[in-house]
């Protein structure tokens, strides 16, 4: 999954906070 989308540990970290918080993953936080 990280490689298709090219995700950066730090960026994985930040996505991950996102979801924490907000109870779902938004694809537009990825980009």
């Amino acid at each position: 999954m990280a490689r298709e989308y090219n995700i950066t540990p730090s960026t994985l970290g930040r996505w991950i906070k996102n979801h924490q918080e907000t109870g779902s993953f938004a694809a537009k936080e990825l980009v």
